[in-house]
């Protein structure tokens, strides 16, 4: 069954659902896939507050995208592989500080790749019974669709997801 389940700013819209997923006992351990995004972000106080609510440990991942390789000078193209790579580990030890500041245990990881299809690869290898992720917003019309990532991983996912907007 997937679930999604939509945040205004940072609360569950229903205590029901939330009795139905989250004290089902089922949540050992959550996936919180984080970006850059204010969304992402948003979701730390979520995160912390089920982490602890649950007893359930938070797993911290960020996904990083391929890199084109359509720059002609290769150290070029090395040279900003590592700089991403330091900016997500910088970014995902960020997410990690905030978690255990409120007492949650929290691991991390970097994926490389499709984005949706990582965050459902790490979710079934860290046997996770969540996942938690903020939307993009897009502004106008297109913010009251989700993004293609989101989309993704609701149809990807064998676990409830909780999109953080």
């Amino acid at each position: 069954l997937n679930l999604l389940l939509l945040l205004i700013k940072g609360e569950l819209l229903s205590t029901l659902v939330k009795r139905e997923v989250f004290m089902s006992g089922s949540i050992n351990k959550i996936l919180f896939a984080v970006d850059n995004s204010e969304h992402a972000r948003a979701g730390i106080p979520l995160a912390a507050r089920l982490g602890k609510s649950e007893g359930a440990p938070v797993h911290v991942l960020h996904v990083m995208l391929p890199m084109p390789h359509l720059l002609p000078d290769a150290n070029g193209l090395i040279k900003l592989e590592l700089e991403l790579r330091l900016a997500a580990e910088e970014l995902v030890v960020e997410f990690q500080n905030a978690l255990e500041a409120e007492g949650v245990k929290c691991s991390v990881s970097i994926a490389d790749g499709d984005v949706a299809e990582s965050i459902i690869e790490t979710c079934k290898q860290e046997k996770c019974g969540l996942i938690i992720m903020g939307a993009r917003g897009q502004g106008g019309i297109k913010s009251l669709l989700l993004g293609s990532v989101s989309h993704k991983v609701l149809q990807l996912s064998d676990v409830p997801v909780l999109v953080v907007r």
